[in-house]
């Protein structure tokens, strides 16, 4: 059974193959591609028989590709243009890329198209985030709050962050250098909104990638109208939480205070924390007392 099963299906294979011509082949070899492209290839699909045939779904073989006809009935010598698009951002490497065109809605009758090439590094320098979306939790309104954004250089020239900006503002007072496989930490000073609640933004990165000029990073958090300590879970871990411990009361505070000696390691700042600052905590799972998530 399995052997007349199989024969079957590359019987219908190979009568989908008659009834429909491809233009210029199966496969269409695009060479080298500069990753964070896109890449388009174009099939025409010819109806060779003497009956009405009809282009069912298009299956493609990941999320980085689609793939979209110009018509989808077709009679007996009309022809349909399949569009093949490609991103190749964080694809490096060899890549092959079928699409699976389904005849007259049959999973067994169809005809593969494949996009061949290969996915390099770009000459010049390419920046990568190590976040696009900072959420700053929740924060006391009418003061400014710090975050860190760390910039990689993964090209293979001198990377340039020209500005920084957020709500028309300037961050950065001049540009930033980062040399190749290097990165660098951007202190940002983000300014309390001009009222309490909701708090959305945008930052915009302008660098000199070539691909992509400008980055966005979208920066979140509720401002309250309220002095005391803020406890904000930033990331979670297999055995702990990374919390920030934010004081905006106006008398020094300690970590201990909140959490059990024995349940955290300070990741960044100190043990006492002065008015208007924080520390970066890590904080065992499970840890009872005033942290609640």
């Amino acid at each position: 059974m399995k052997t007349t099963g199989t024969f079957l299906i590359l019987f219908l294979a190979g009568l989908a193959s008659a009834q429909i011509s491809v233009s210029p082949g199966n496969t269409i070899k695009v060479g080298e591609v500069v990753e964070g492209k896109k890449v388009t290839a174009v099939w025409t699909l010819t109806n060779s028989s003497s009956e009405k045939q009809v282009i069912g779904g298009l299956q493609p073989a990941c999320g980085c590709t689609t793939a979209e006809p110009t018509k989808k009935e077709l009679n007996p010598g009309e022809s349909s243009e399949i569009k093949v698009i490609f991103d190749s951002a964080n694809r490096l490497g060899d890549f092959h890329k079928p699409v699976t065109v389904y005849i007259n809605g049959s999973k067994t009758t169809q005809v593969e198209l494949v996009l061949v090439g290969t996915v390099v590094n770009p000459e010049g320098p390419k920046l990568e985030l190590d976040q696009n979306r900072i959420d700053l939790g929740v924060c006391a309104y009418g003061k400014p709050v710090r975050r860190e954004l760390t910039l990689r250089n993964r090209g293979n020239q001198v990377l340039v962050i020209t500005q920084i900006e957020m709500a028309k503002q300037k961050i950065l007072t001049s540009p930033v250098n980062i040399q190749p496989n290097s990165s660098y930490v951007i202190d940002l000073v983000l300014p309390s909104p001009g009222t309490p609640g909701l708090y959305s933004e945008y930052l915009t990165i302008s660098s000199n990638d070539p691909v992509v000029k400008r980055q966005i990073v979208s920066v979140v958090g509720w401002f309250e109208a309220r002095l005391g300590v803020t406890i904000v879970k930033e990331k979670e871990f297999n055995l702990f939480y990374q919390v920030r411990i934010i004081n905006d009361s106006p008398d020094k505070v300690k970590v201990s205070d909140f959490i059990p000696g024995d349940k955290y390691e300070i990741a960044q700042g100190k043990e006492v924390i002065e008015p208007g600052s924080y520390s970066i905590v890590q904080v065992m799972k499970g840890t009872l007392g005033t942290l609640k998530f």
